[in-house]
């Protein structure tokens, strides 16, 4: 003989069970149940493996099963409260009942492995607030970026190639950069009803350098905006194209098959301020306009724009940390700087003319800017980038249909942290990648050589064509 006790008590549960047995009701159960003839052992397990009594307000109405016969009876209990299963099996001589319990108002606490949980992403925005009723607030600003592409080389399913799009005073267009698919990503942020109106809106397009995932979507929007002009018949001022030397070569040679209206200057033209296009520049309110030759390839640029209100934007284009751009974008209020790889790939980012993350922030530490955004990933990286959280107070990254304006840069430096929980296989996966490279080149390197011979010491004859 022996006694199991097992405190249950939750909200009246009505039930039905098929049975010749007689059932009687037990109204309150409080007490523990006595039961004879055999050891019985009541175990209650919770899916978040919780030993913690259960106990609520709500009285327990729970048919009790008795026969002569063994039996099985399966009650299942819901409540309107109940969410989380528990499963509870009283044994006795003759009979068996597993009740499967839930309920809201168990508080346990639950051991987990994983840094990714609700509560701990609901901790870090609770704890930014202040940044979101501050910022969010008020989107009133004289620039809003949106960013229309953040991947480096070709797209992917979550990055598209370089391209950001710049909505100064609500009603003039800068387009920095025009990778394949930049009209789509137009469509999909501001929608159809508004597409034309940014066209419209459009007045200057900057080209950093002739790589084709920063330029070859230029084509699709000139083309769009000149029949949308021409359907509204109206009179509008040509679109002009800042860029490289080379890419007013390549607008010529398309010309020749479908005709293209532009006023074309080169990046070495603007900082010798001509009066036209001072006029242009005066009208969308900026104060100056600057190329920036930086590291990358023949004729690339980075860009400085600053406003009549005081602030002031650096793009750097793809480009290793270079002076020039320190030297030009000192006290800047914004930096956009390409971060294509991770900080601890810095030979990669060398050979290849690009930067790393901790590069990028070490150029908006020397130009002593407000804040920098990241872009220009690697497409290693689909989802978010590896960043050291050490390096996170100033910096932003930047994902494809984002859009900020300058009075809501502070929001995005806390949400690194979050955006790294959302994306935890990001570094399991960089990290799982590096062990296999390793891995495999320590199989190369300890494999054999074999050394090929001709045992009958015939020539072997080959043919040309081969």
């Amino acid at each position: 003989t022996s006694t199991s006790t097992t405190p249950i008590s939750t909200t009246p549960i009505s039930t039905s069970t098929t049975s010749t047995s007689s059932i009687s009701t037990i109204p309150i159960l409080t007490t523990p149940i006595s039961t004879t003839s055999t050891t019985s052992t009541t175990p209650i397990s919770t899916t978040s493996t919780s030993t913690t009594p259960i106990s609520t307000t709500p009285i327990l109405t729970i048919p009790i099963l008795t026969t002569s016969t063994t039996s099985t009876s399966t009650t299942p209990i819901s409540t309107s409260i109940l969410t989380t299963p528990i499963s509870t099996s009283i044994s006795t001589s003759t009979s068996t009942i597993s009740t499967p319990i839930s309920t809201t108002s168990i508080s346990t606490s639950t051991p987990t492995t994983s840094t990714l949980t609700t509560s701990t992403i609901q901790n870090e925005l609770q704890s930014n607030n202040n940044f979101f009723d501050k910022n969010f607030a008020n989107l009133n600003s004289d620039l809003l970026i949106v960013f229309l592409g953040t991947g480096a080389a070709m797209p992917s399913k979550y990055r598209n190639v370089s391209s950001a799009y710049l909505q100064i005073d609500k009603k003039f267009g800068v387009l920095i950069d025009s990778g394949e698919g930049t009209y789509g990503q137009l469509i999909r942020h501001f929608g159809f009803d508004q597409i034309n109106q940014i066209l419209l809106d459009l007045k200057l397009v900057l080209i950093t350098h002739m790589h084709a995932d920063h330029h070859l979507g230029l084509i699709r929007i000139l083309i769009t905006r000149q029949k949308l002009i021409k359907k509204l018949n109206i009179s509008i001022h040509k679109l002009i194209i800042i860029a490289p030397d080379y890419f007013k070569s390549w607008l010529e040679e398309y010309s020749q098959f479908e005709y293209l209206e532009y006023d074309f200057y080169s990046c070495f033209e603007i900082n010798e301020k001509t009066s036209y296009i001072d006029d242009r520049f005066i009208q969308m309110n900026l104060t100056d306009l600057k190329s920036i030759e930086v590291v990358h390839c023949p004729q690339a640029f980075g860009f400085s724009i600053q406003h009549k209100n005081g602030w002031k934007l650096i793009h750097s284009g793809d480009t290793r940390p270079c002076e020039s751009l320190v030297r030009e974008g000192e006290n800047a209020t914004i930096l956009i700087h390409e971060a294509t790889f991770e900080s601890g790939m810095v030979t990669d980012a060398i050979s290849k003319f690009h930067s790393t993350t901790q590069e990028a922030l070490e150029v908006a530490q020397k130009m002593n800017a407000d804040f920098v955004l990241l872009n220009h990933f690697s497409q290693r990286y689909p989802k978010a980038p590896i960043i050291d959280e050490k390096l996170h107070k100033k910096c932003g990254i930047a994902f494809d249909f984002m859009s900020v304006s300058l009075n809501q840069l502070d929001c995005l430096a806390p949400m690194i942290s979050i955006v790294q929980m959302l994306f935890p296989e990001e570094q399991l996966d960089e990290n799982q990648q590096n062990e296999n490279g390793s891995q495999s080149n320590n199989i190369i390197t300890t494999q054999p050589k074999t050394k090929i011979t001709n045992p009958t010491n015939k020539k072997i004859k080959t043919k040309s064509k081969q």
